[in-house]
């Protein structure tokens, strides 16, 4: 089993290219299937799990214009879908793409979640210029730049029907997902 982007099986849904290290999975990837070993490669959306990661003194900050709706995955959805793929005769030398039920932008998602992750943390949306201000070594804040700039343009669809139906759908929507997790993990 390997674990990608969503990039990786839809670039046409990136409207502003990829981050430039999705070459280093795709080529292991097509190692692995050109072998003749068997497997099984998902292909995730965004993880609502990393929003904890971008907590700063109670606060959040999203860059860019971030319009489109984007289906976001969690950790636990991705294990489920492990856990259904392995010793599934279905799965074997199969491509899925791993999305959550609803489509939601960057920002509406995040709210969401802290809604039910921590209340107290507020999310702020920012221009991208914005980077420029952080401090960042130069190659630091070009690289985030490049990450908000493919948000930006991820104009996401729902494309994981199959995946759905041989693995099972999502048991958590993002607000129920948020609140199993322990608010003060970030802490």
């Amino acid at each position: 089993m390997q674990i990608a982007g969503l990039e990786s099986l839809h670039e046409e849904l990136f409207l502003n290219g990829t981050i430039e290290t999705r070459q280093i999975r795709e080529a292991g990837m097509k190692h692995i299937e050109e072998s003749g070993i068997p497997y099984t490669f998902f292909y995730c959306s965004f993880f609502a799990d990393f929003f904890t990661r971008f907590i700063e003194n109670n606060q959040v900050y999203l860059f860019g214009e971030l319009h489109y709706k984007v289906y976001f995955t969690n950790s636990h959805q991705l294990a489920q879908h492990i856990y259904h793929a392995i010793n599934n005769a279905n799965a074997l030398n199969q491509k899925y793409p791993v999305q959550g039920s609803e489509g939601i932008t960057f920002y509406d998602a995040a709210k969401r979640f802290f809604a039910a992750f921590d209340p107290k943390v507020s999310v702020e949306k920012l221009p991208i210029s914005t980077i420029d201000e952080l401090g960042l070594d130069s190659n630091e804040a070009g690289f985030l730049k490049r990450i908000w700039e493919v948000c930006e343009g991820l104009d996401e669809r729902f494309v994981s029907s199959e995946t759905y139906q041989h693995l099972g759908k999502p048991e958590t929507d993002l607000g129920t997902f948020a609140s199993t997790l322990e608010s003060n993990q970030y802490a």
